[in-house]
């Protein structure tokens, strides 16, 4: 009995279980974030750069496209509004091999740009800014090779034209296949 725990717990934090063979992930997420427009889509490359028994480090890219419309009210008039957005990021995450759960943290950071078309606003145009973030989420790796996970991201922004914001958030869920 004693040998038999001590083999299960082998596999289970063993490299086989829980990692890829080559190293490299591409995930697809749904994200909701606390600015308008606040429900996207996105996608993730990331590659192992360190991967021990229970540490890895890995590098990401990021690729998220947001859309939504709104209506805007003033002077008792109703304006459309259309507003569309994409950031590009790339992160360095830590995370840790712990069996059925895989936290992880990270910071990164990236680009974003904001188009608006509104009937409201003669000023339509595009936004541009930087931004820094930090990350912290749990992938649960049930099948090899497919993850699904959590992800919690604050935004920083170091430069925004318009100065209406200085930091975002968002919760990402999706699945990472590794291979």
């Amino acid at each position: 009995m004693k040998y038999a725990l001590i083999i299960c717990l082998i596999l289970i934090s063993s490299p086989l279980s829980s990692q890829s063979i080559f190293g490299v992930g591409v995930g697809a997420t749904y994200e909701i974030r606390d600015q308008d427009p606040t429900n996207g889509f996105g996608i993730r490359l990331e590659k192992n750069a360190l991967n021990l028994i229970l540490v890895n480090l890995r590098t990401r890219a990021n690729f998220s496209m947001f859309s939504g419309d709104s209506r805007i009210t003033a002077a008792g008039i109703d304006y459309d509004n259309n507003v569309e957005g994409w950031d590009l990021s790339g992160a360095l995450t830590v995370g840790f091999n712990l069996g059925l759960f895989g936290p992880y943290a990270g910071l990164g950071a990236g680009v974003e740009q904001v188009n608006t078309e509104s009937s409201f606003i003669t000023d339509d145009g595009k936004e541009f800014s930087t931004f820094t973030y930090g990350i912290l989420g749990v992938e649960m790796p049930l099948i090899p090779f497919v993850k699904p996970f959590l992800e919690y991201r604050y935004n920083a922004f170091l430069e925004d034209p318009k100065n209406y914001r200085q930091s975002s958030s968002r919760f990402m869920i999706g699945v990472t296949v590794r291979i």
